[in-house]
């Protein structure tokens, strides 16, 4: 464990991290339509965050930038999350917050669409449609409707 992971891990068991805003809700509505879910991070220990808001079960895979050799703005992360749920790149539908993430599913083959949680609108502008927040994404539209 290297010393920025041991950070990571330190400010985790001192600090209440929240989720992304309607973040967990949105997933939650994607996997009521029997969609697999991934996390593809650039962060080398995306476990550590999504065991901090209580997330690791609702993701089929998570990778984070370790198990690749190029991150983003590289499609690795984007093509091994496919691979390893078995979905054709371009059955996949990525949610990005960073310009390098939009251009890295872009790259992958990947339909990809923007929040801005971390960048302005502007940067994000290359994804198919840019939403201030996962509570503005309709999942029927974008994934289809809920399992009945």
């Amino acid at each position: 464990m290297d010393a920025k992971e041991r950070y990571v891990r330190e400010y985790l068991k001192e600090t209440d991290l929240d989720e992304i805003p309607g973040a967990l809700d949105f997933v939650r509505a994607v996997r009521e339509r029997q969609v697999k879910t991934a996390v593809a991070s650039a962060s080398r220990t995306p476990e550590l965050l999504l065991d901090a808001v209580d997330a690791m079960g609702l993701f089929d895979a998570v990778i984070g930038r370790g198990k690749v050799a190029r991150s983003k703005p590289h499609p690795d992360l984007y093509l091994l999350a496919a691979e390893t749920l078995r979905v054709a790149p371009a059955d996949s539908l990525v949610i990005e917050d960073s310009a390098v993430g939009v251009e890295a599913a872009r790259a992958a083959g990947m339909q990809v669409i923007a929040i801005t949680t971390t960048e302005k609108a502007e940067n994000l502008s290359r994804a198919s449609a840019v939403f201030g927040g996962f509570g503005e994404i309709d999942a029927d539209r974008w994934v289809g409707p809920a399992a009945r």
